[in-house]
């Protein structure tokens, strides 16, 4: 697939290639990824050098996925140099344009976070059925009663009957109805529904600004859109194919991909386990060391064991430290190394290194200058809003005896922000350090001190 647009394929910097295309079937949502890759025009450029083109580039993606305007689209693009994606929130296909895609670059990169054009870049966009009845039918699909319980009101043609029941919901949670509904009214909605309700913001970044603690209630996702022209409340039928992650922690509401690296309170790395809690009967496996939370962890940490050919991590029975066998013999290891993110080796102790390069075609590769800083900062102003931070609530039970108040409690009363009241990060010290071809392989120390590049 190549660009749309007055330009021929040729003279366009950039063509596009459609990766995948599914169907999530607990939302009837489409997924379509799209790899956008550029050739030499733009090459050596930035992102935010050639704005203005890239509107026509967003343009031909929207078109190649054929979005209706009476549809809802969502936008992720993906980088090799972002730590996270960047997310344009859900909203009606006749608003999303490249302007909107725009917007949200602008909004996530920082004067320190630029993006090379040289990188290919992976765009997805999202479309679903916009139904009138505020997406009742996703709602419905967590199917905690059997479907003929609710099956008379998938009738589209029942909107009465909806609307209805969503004044009765109101009305037993004793919220107005005369007024749109804020984050504050959530709590009086978990009472009659006997639910937990975790908000997720689309101002934010789709990012939680409500979490509830209930673990003997099963837990319903919601996602609030908040825009100048838009506010409304979707539910999330798979909380896990929302992040686009294989897995997903209902305790620690995080999403992951690998079971090996996400342990928790109930989620357990040893067994593989979500529901696995930790014990006063622990028992350390003979094979690998590792300490399993009880005897249920133990017998499936074994069988899982037994039935992998691959190497599979072991435990340091000094240090306690895992070691995974893919990566590094149990026989080499040295309790108390480390490995550096830089060198790619393993040290004991203190280890000076710097950030490696990659080989550039040069002639002169001497004469080459690496120059490497970083910011030291101070915290000891906070964001507030014009009203001035105010927590929502005094502290709960999860967070009276921490230093810091959880997501729920530090929501600001005044702008619905959870990131009203933070520390504000002010510049105080710039520490910089050079290197060059000379230099790069010598050991670092304190008086280290370069002829070539100094």
């Amino acid at each position: 697939q190549t660009g749309q647009g007055d330009k021929s394929d040729s003279e366009k910097p950039y063509y596009i290639e459609k990766n995948t295309k599914r169907t999530i079937t607990s939302t009837l949502a489409t997924d379509t990824s799209f790899k956008v890759k550029f050739n030499d025009q733009w090459q050596g450029e930035k992102l935010k050098d050639v704005s203005d083109q890239l509107h026509e580039m967003f343009e031909d993606v929207l078109s190649e996925a054929r979005g209706h305007d009476a549809d809802l689209g969502r936008v992720v693009i993906q980088h090799p140099n972002l730590m996270n994606p960047i997310v344009v929130p859900l909203q009606p296909w006749d608003t999303l344009n490249s302007d909107a895609v725009m917007d949200a670059i602008a909004n996530v990169l920082n004067s320190n976070e630029e993006l090379d054009v040289d990188e290919d870049m992976t765009v997805t966009t999202t479309l679903t059925s916009n139904d009138q009845g505020c997406r009742l039918d996703q709602i419905l699909k967590y199917k905690t009663v059997p479907k003929r319980y609710y099956q008379h009101l998938l009738d589209k043609k029942r909107k009465k009957l909806r609307t209805d029941l969503a004044l009765y919901l109101c009305r037993s949670a004793g919220v107005p109805t005369t007024r749109y509904l804020g984050l504050n009214d959530i709590p009086n909605f978990e009472q009659p529904l006997n639910v937990n309700i975790f908000v997720i913001s689309s101002k934010v970044g789709d990012k939680f600004v409500r979490i509830a603690n209930n673990d003997e209630r099963p837990n319903l996702y919601l996602y609030h859109i908040e825009t100048e022209t838009e506010q409304h409340w979707h539910g999330i039928a798979n909380i896990q194919e929302f992040f686009k992650g294989k897995f997903f922690c209902k305790t620690c509401q995080q999403p992951y991909n690998r079971k090996q690296h996400h342990s928790c309170e109930t989620s357990c790395e040893v067994c593989l386990d979500q529901n696995c809690r930790i014990t006063k009967n622990q028992m350390s496996c003979r094979s690998c060391g590792r300490l399993c939370r009880s005897q249920a962890c133990f017998n499936r940490h074994k069988d899982k064991r037994n039935s992998k050919k691959k190497a599979y991590p072991s435990q340091c029975r000094t240090c306690k430290k895992t070691i995974k066998s893919e990566e590094r013999s149990p026989e080499n290891h040295c309790c108390g190394e480390w490995k550096c993110a830089m060198c790619q080796r393993y040290h004991v102790g203190e280890h000076y290194c710097y950030q490696r390069s990659e080989p550039l075609p040069t002639a002169d590769e001497s004469k080459i200058k690496f120059i490497f800083y970083d910011f030291e900062t101070r915290q000891d102003e906070r964001m507030t809003c014009e009203k001035g931070y105010s927590p929502s609530k005094p502290r709960c039970k999860k967070c009276v005896r921490k230093v810091t108040q959880c997501d729920s409690c530090k929501v600001c009363k005044n702008c619905g922000e959870n990131t009203c009241g933070l520390q504000q990060h002010e510049v105080n010290f710039a520490v910089l350090q050079t290197s060059c071809d000379f230099c790069k392989d010598e050991e670092l120390t304190s008086d280290s001190k370069c002829t070539n590049c100094g």
